[in-house]
């Protein structure tokens, strides 16, 4: 999966749809998410509390994650 960057504000509409998932998520042989819906709302309210700042980056690359394989699955 190639990770494509978007700017914040499509990605936040684009994961939007994901959080109507009532079951868990696999991102990788290591992570499981078990609310979806939750962990979009911190995620998101992580990265607009300190946007710009570099060092939350990965908030975003988690969200980007979630967003193309909810796309891969068809789940949204």
């Amino acid at each position: 999966m190639r990770l494509t960057y978007r700017h914040w504000s499509e990605l936040r509409e684009l994961v939007e749809p994901c959080k109507k998932i009532a079951h868990p998520l696999r991102l990788s042989s290591c992570e499981v998410i078990q609310d979806v819906a939750k962990m979009v709302e911190v995620h998101s309210s992580v990265i607009d509390s300190r946007s710009g700042n570099k060092l939350y980056l990965p908030y975003y690359e988690r969200l980007l994650k979630v967003y193309y394989i909810c796309l891969e699955q068809n789940l949204i």
